[in-house]
């Protein structure tokens, strides 16, 4: 929770630290909210609410349901490229004012790429179905099939 910044809920690392390597989105010692981190705490998260539910800890369970119900709507409300129709990372810059009217003021901060991280959501059942857009880039000849 150390990690957890400007933008309360999400989490911010830097680019080759969150068992990723340096990303053409990244640049050395860039420290930004990734689509890859925030799946892993909600995808955390989640499993410790199963856990404490099987176990009988009611509370816990609740806590944690409510962390990774929270993650994911962050992750998808401000890592979401409208543009782009793909998850991006946003580089922290905690000099930089915080965006006052929506998470979508946050969209022409976003990295200029899309990366592989971006698919990382689906592996935790993150991303709702308007997102599945994304997978076309997988075949895209103007995409990752470049």
């Amino acid at each position: 929770e150390a990690g957890v910044i400007s933008i309360p809920g999400l989490y911010f690392n830097t680019d080759n630290r969150d068992g990723m390597e340096f990303s053409i989105g990244g640049q050395d010692g860039l420290r930004a909210y990734r689509p890859t981190l925030n799946s892993y705490q909600c995808g955390e998260a989640l499993a410790i609410s199963r856990l404490s539910k099987e176990l009988g800890d009611s509370e816990q369970a609740d806590k944690y349901a409510a962390i990774a119900a929270e993650i994911k709507k962050l992750l998808q409300e401000v890592l979401w490229d409208e543009k782009a129709l793909f998850f991006k990372a946003l580089p922290y810059r905690p000099h930089d004012p915080l965006p006052t009217n929506s998470s979508n003021s946050y969209q022409s901060q976003l990295v200029s790429v899309r990366e592989l991280i971006g698919f990382t959501p689906w592996f935790f059942n993150i991303p709702s179905d308007d997102k599945l857009v994304a997978w076309g880039q997988l075949m895209d000849r103007n995409g990752f099939y470049a």
